[in-house]
């Protein structure tokens, strides 16, 4: 086997069993759905907070990826309401 394949003799065992356990299933189906309207109109609570409190909720959501691609106006709802 070529190095870094399956079975490969530099592979973990554990990565080899999770590779077997995979195979099989065939590609994971697409999913779609309509738009969601609810959100229209929606008015965010804010909660309030001190600068400190509010640095804090950033220094932690800065490096999630969940909060990546957020620009500054998602962001400071996001922190807002938190």
């Amino acid at each position: 086997a070529a190095p870094g394949g399956a079975g490969g003799a530099d592979q973990d065992p554990e990565e080899i069993a999770r590779m077997k356990r995979m195979q099989g299933r065939g590609r994971r189906s697409s999913v779609s759905a309509e738009v969601d309207k609810s959100a229209e109109g929606f008015v965010p609570v804010v909660v309030p907070k001190t600068d400190a409190q509010i640095a804090k909720i950033r220094e932690s959501v800065a490096n999630n990826f969940l909060f990546s691609t957020l620009d500054e106006s998602q962001l400071k709802t996001i922190v807002d309401v938190m």
